[in-house]
């Protein structure tokens, strides 16, 4: 990560940019700090470790398969800067009927139907 990067903070997924950087040794160990000033707020950056700080972009994949070994795969992307929220599927073969069909029919009515404030506050359920 370098000065200038947008990275977002893991325990609370506000996005910020990185002001300054420092490394050092504690224990035997190289610990890498990151200052990041948050978006929209005023006040003092802050200083956060390495391991809590991730990219912009947080990526999850949903993988159902039958007993053939054949699958659909459901991926997630969620952008904290943009708040946009991209699904991809992708199977070995495009089912027609059987159990494959019936779950990718569901979870894709289920992700039309759910409506989701990305701040946290609100989440509806059809």
């Amino acid at each position: 990560m370098k000065k200038g990067q947008k990275v977002r903070v893991i325990e609370n997924g506000k996005v910020g940019t990185i002001v300054d950087s420092t490394f050092f040794v504690l224990k035997g160990m190289k610990k890498v700090m990151y200052q990041v000033q948050i978006a929209g707020q005023k006040k003092e950056a802050c200083w956060y470790p390495a391991e809590k700080l991730g990219g912009v972009v947080e990526e999850c994949t949903a993988v159902v398969t039958d007993e053939s070994g054949k699958g659909i795969a459901f991926t997630f992307k969620k952008n904290y800067s943009t708040k946009n929220i991209d699904v991809e599927c992708s199977m070995d073969t495009a089912p027609e009927t059987g159990v494959l069909y019936d779950v990718m029919k569901f979870m894709l009515i289920g992700i039309k139907n759910c409506s989701r404030r990305l701040n946290g506050k609100v989440e509806t359920y059809e």
